[in-house]
């Protein structure tokens, strides 16, 4: 007589009654089997995710310390052509401080061109970390995606095992019904 390796009953008969057999306890222990899908791309994406993060970090700190610098020289322009005002003011009322004031307004003016141009350079300095920050965060998506779907498809194959068990445990159920 043919018998079924079953891990909570035994061996169970898989043909005829064999009534001494059903229900005897197994020793034997059948290791839950585990899922591996590839060399652990988990570990690998975690830590390129983490380092984009990183640089992601640092970019920004860099935007955030040009930021200042862009709205600390706008206070300076704006500073220059209020001094500039005033001072045209102070020449309208005071003819004798007239004299003065063409080559003090040629001084400020040099300056605000001056500022314009430190302006535009940390305008443009800007406008590269950003392209650099919109890349660096494509990538990290890319790789946050990546990980997402490697989540997936391991869970996927986890589910698939543990409703093949639960499938092998409902068949032994009914062969071990049947066979009484």
């Amino acid at each position: 007589m043919q018998h079924a390796e079953c891990w909570w009953l035994g061996r169970i008969p898989a043909q005829g009654r064999d009534d001494s057999l059903v229900g005897v306890a197994s020793t034997r222990v059948i290791p839950r089997k585990k899922i591996r899908l590839g060399p652990r791309p988990m570990k690998s994406l975690t830590t390129l995710i983490r380092v984009k993060q990183r640089e992601m970090d640092a970019l920004k700190r860099q935007q955030g310390i040009l930021e200042n610098q862009r709205e600390e020289v706008v206070k300076i322009i704006d500073g220059l052509a209020n001094q500039l005002v005033s001072e045209l003011k102070a020449a309208q009322e005071m003819p004798d401080m007239a004299h003065f004031f063409g080559n003090y307004s040629a001084s400020i003016k040099q300056r605000q061109e001056m500022m314009h141009g430190h302006l535009r350079r940390v305008e443009a300095e800007l406008d590269k970390l950003s392209l650099q920050l919109r890349e660096r965060f494509s990538e990290m998506k890319k790789f946050e995606l990546a990980l997402a779907n490697w989540q997936k498809r391991r869970d996927d194959a986890q589910k698939r095992l543990e409703q093949q068990e639960m499938d092998e445990i409902g068949i032994r159920g009914y062969i071990r019904r049947d066979a009484n």
